[in-house]
């Protein structure tokens, strides 16, 4: 191979994304014959690299999936202090694969899980505007006017954020279903929204990223993208990967 920048050789191998690559090689755990990477370090075909401890194979086969993540489980590879995490659900995949942007532990839907770093980089990135639908639950019966407020926050914590549409799909005495779509993926940002104007989620879901939606697959169930799939996704972020 020609000479390739270390992050994007990682992203390329399946190993992590470019974002992820970057802290690693920060963190000074990622070598290059056996001495210490630097960010924006090139290598080549010959060179021994090394993550976290482990020789980087050649690159693998692209492969791409879909899972509904169940609640309770956390988005991450490996917590000690977890008891749960979404790569105990990936028993059937052969290749080493990542989820790409989080759901909270309490929250469940759609997840992509890939060892496309690149796509997954573009897909979490704002500057390419990939919509996320969520289907949130909340106790009691919400009001118009509570509906305004909710679609008036433009802060978080003193950030501002982009517009967030919300719709009332479904509403009694007893709860509102609520559609929220999202055009950036802030940490906890529905709970955030919901918190700031006393709204108490019982179920948060995401059912949707762009034009890929979840359908009726299973908690806990996974299923390979088809190939329009991973062509739209791939499209819609102007991914050459």
């Amino acid at each position: 191979m020609a000479e390739e920048r270390i992050q994007k050789y990682l992203a390329a191998a399946g190993i992590c994304s470019r974002r992820e690559a970057d802290a690693a090689v920060s963190e000074g755990k990622v070598k290059v014959n056996n001495k210490t990477a630097v960010i924006g370090q090139k290598v080549i075909e010959d060179d021994i690299i090394e993550f976290r401890g482990e020789v980087v194979g050649e690159k693998e086969r692209k492969v791409y999936y879909m899972l509904n993540k169940p609640a309770g489980y956390v988005t991450t590879m490996d917590d000690s202090h977890a008891e749960k995490c979404v790569a105990d659900l990936f028993g059937g995949i052969e290749f080493r694969v990542y989820p790409v942007g989080r759901l909270d532990r309490a929250s469940q839907g759609l997840l992509i899980l890939t060892n496309d770093g690149e796509l997954a980089l573009r897909l979490t990135h704002p500057r390419y505007h990939v919509e996320k639908v969520y289907i949130v639950t909340v106790k009691g019966e919400i009001t118009s006017y509570m509906l305004n407020h909710l679609m008036a926050i433009d802060k978080i914590e003193g950030e501002k954020i982009k517009p967030v549409k919300v719709t009332i799909e479904y509403r009694n005495s007893k709860s509102t279903t609520l559609k929220f779509i999202l055009n950036e993926g802030r940490n906890r940002q529905i709970r955030k929204m919901c918190a700031m104007v006393k709204l108490e989620i019982s179920e948060l879901k995401r059912v949707a990223i762009g034009d890929l939606k979840l359908g009726n697959l299973q908690p806990g169930a996974i299923r390979k993208l088809t190939k329009d799939e991973v062509n739209y996704l791939k499209g819609r972020v102007g991914s050459n990967a």
